[in-house]
């Protein structure tokens, strides 16, 4: 699939009359070149190269190095792993202008590495914490307070309160 791709790609840019070329890596038997991908950009062959921010803090470490593992032993792509933690490795994915080209894959996540309150927070991807959750049209207004007057604030034990099960 990914060598289809990558001699899409080289269709392309031959009928656009484009300079460029690829060679090497899963390429190798039909366009020569050695055991990585390869990219000629009009005037020298460069290594194919991605930018893999990996996150430090957690388990996305060990998953970052498997799936650059995986990228490099099995498309023969280079990976360049830039292991940092989350004050790196934002400023740079979120705040830089991507034609910058500073990175390619990135290991995000929705939790800041912190301790969880409960077993499971839904207040993150569902609402604002005190603001109005989303809704069906006509029903009654729901906040995440309401939520939390239910299962427990933060630092409480949730009690199932108004005599509703946990």
């Amino acid at each position: 699939m990914v060598k289809q791709a990558l001699l899409d790609v080289l269709a392309t840019w031959e009928s656009m009359g484009a300079p460029y070329d690829l060679r090497g890596g899963l390429l190798k038997d039909v366009r020569g070149g050695g055991d990585w991908l390869e990219f000629y950009d009009g005037t020298d062959w460069k290594p194919v190269e991605l930018n893999f921010f990996i996150r430090t803090e957690d388990e996305r470490l060990d998953e970052g190095r498997y799936i650059a593992d995986l990228i490099e032993a099995y498309w023969k792509i280079k990976v360049k792993r830039l292991e940092y933690d989350r004050a790196v490795c934002i400023p740079i994915v979120y705040g830089t202008d991507p034609l910058a080209y500073q990175w390619d894959l990135y290991t995000a996540g929705w939790v800041s590495s912190t301790h969880r309150l409960w077993h499971r927070p839904t207040s993150l991807p569902v609402g604002p914490l005190h603001g109005w959750l989303g809704e069906q049209l006509g029903s009654p207004r729901c906040r995440a307070s309401h939520y939390y007057t239910l299962h427990g604030w933060p630092g409480e034990q949730p009690q199932g309160r108004l005599g509703l099960p946990r």
